[in-house]
């Protein structure tokens, strides 16, 4: 993944904010993962529609940038290899 690409949750996975953060849950295969970031559980609200430059912006314009987003980057890549967001 890359500051350009479009991603979304995959359709078995949903989402549900919570004070810490929130709830990842796979109803494909059961797993469920906690995510201890408001930040990240915004950027899962994607539909597909906005690459991961373009959430930044709508969540924080002019913000998100360095270390920020290098967390991010590093935060949607591992929900990639983790099944719960694909690209497209």
């Amino acid at each position: 993944m890359n500051e350009q690409t479009k991603y979304r949750l995959r359709d078995e996975v949903k989402v549900r904010k919570e004070k810490f953060g929130g709830l990842v849950y796979d109803h494909k295969d059961g797993k469920l993962q906690f995510i201890h970031s408001h930040l990240i559980m915004c950027f899962l609200e994607n539909d597909g529609t906005y690459s991961v430059q373009e959430m930044a912006e709508k969540i924080a314009p002019g913000k998100i940038k360095g270390n920020a987003m290098e967390f991010i980057m590093k935060s949607l890549t591992d929900l990639h290899k983790g099944g719960v967001i694909h690209e497209v």
